[in-house]
């Protein structure tokens, strides 16, 4: 296992919640084997820039091991819940101002019979993108229940390079790049 100091900085930051007054009894998200790959990925490959979609207690822990580490890399998170980015920025969990909000919407159509939607944010800065965290939206959101989101495969026909990537249960998305024959998966990497 990797010394990234979790339970540590996990408590750090619950305290820091706490303090602002934001009630800390919805935090959910990725766990600790998660967070094994997740930042044992980070710690053995380093990468520059990481693109994260659903930003929270992730973003914050992502950040700290990125400036613990110290080699330069940062992560660019996108919110598409108004109510969880408020909380975001007023608890504490975004002190190096990485999280963006932008609005999650469904496509007309489907792609690979899937009901698919999409955070709206432009790809120019994300070029350099080398690492893909997907653990948002909340599809149950949607009406239909949405399958999937399709940023990743709109980042990989825009800079037209594979990109490791990490998807956090959402087992419509997970299908949804095996069939695109996506192989960068980190949870494989990592094995």
């Amino acid at each position: 296992m990797i010394d990234y100091n979790l339970k540590e900085t996990r408590q750090e930051w619950r305290e820091t919640w706490k303090s602002k007054g934001v009630d800390d009894r919805v935090v959910c998200g990725m766990d600790d084997h998660d967070f094994d790959i997740i930042l044992g990925y980070i710690c053995k490959y380093k990468p520059k820039h990481i693109l994260e979609y659903g930003s929270g207690e992730s973003t914050y822990l992502i950040n700290k091991q990125l400036e613990a580490l110290g080699y330069g890399g940062k992560i660019t998170s996108y919110e598409n819940n108004q109510y969880w980015y408020n909380k975001i920025k007023t608890g504490g969990l975004d002190d190096y101002n990485s999280v963006i909000y932008a609005e999650c919407n469904m496509l007309e159509e489907r792609m690979l019979n899937k009901v698919c939607v999409r955070y709206e944010h432009p790809l120019e800065h994300l070029a350099d993108v080398d690492l893909v965290l997907i653990d948002g939206p909340d599809l149950r959101d949607y009406n239909p229940c949405a399958d999937t989101t399709v940023n990743l495969m709109d980042l990989v026909n825009y800079t037209g390079n594979q990109i490791p990537f990490y998807i956090d249960g959402r087992r419509g998305t997970q299908m949804f790049y095996d069939e695109l024959g996506y192989t960068r998966d980190i949870k494989k990497i990592m094995l």
